[in-house]
């Protein structure tokens, strides 16, 4: 498996697939259907702006059961998803949907989309935030959940991690959710 580098704008609004090696991004602006992250990893640390859209649907990090995925958000990236009207399903960003996720966001990066860590049963996520913005918008029958129906971990070195709405941590009786907070 080795590393593919998308070196120009990227407008392909169908499902990209990560499954093996890693997808990086360069920079400028780029506009994602839904993102699939297999035994893989997907990065964007460019100095340079780098603007990441999910137009149309959810993005899935360790997306099946077996998989162990990774991304790492850092630099002056910018990664966003569509936000619905209040009680409406929004896309969402999976770290552990079904498999393991892990999540890096760092430098001066943002994330600005609703956010599940560990989603479904038998699933594990975590996120490492060491910088950068994530807000976590959904609330309204949209909630971001940490802990869904899997494992779901959360720690915030430094940065802002704001939450739009209600959020919830370890969502179901049996998941387990965990926000530490050390910065």
């Amino acid at each position: 498996a080795g590393k593919v580098l998308l070196a120009g704008e990227n407008t392909y609004s169908g499902a990209t697939a990560v499954v093996q090696g890693e997808l990086a991004f360069g920079p400028g602006n780029h506009a994602i259907g839904q993102l699939m992250v297999n035994t893989a990893s997907f990065v964007v640390t460019n100095a340079a702006a780098s603007y990441i859209y999910v137009a149309s649907n959810s993005a899935y990090i360790g997306q099946n059961a077996g998989d162990v995925g990774r991304m790492t958000l850092g630099g002056n990236a910018a990664w966003s998803g569509f936000l619905y009207p209040k009680y409406s399903g929004q896309t969402t960003l999976n770290v552990g949907n079904s498999g393991q996720g892990l999540l890096t966001l760092q430098d001066s990066a943002s994330i600005t989309q609703r956010l599940y860590v560990g989603n479904n049963t038998g699933s594990a996520g975590a996120v490492y935030q060491n910088g950068g913005v994530m807000h976590n918008w959904g609330g309204g029958s949209s909630d971001p959940r940490i802990g869904a129906y899997g494992y779901g971990y959360y720690e915030l070195n430094g940065g802002t991690f704001t939450n739009m709405g209600w959020t919830q941590i370890g969502y179901i009786q049996y998941a387990i959710g965990i926000l530490r907070q050390s910065g």
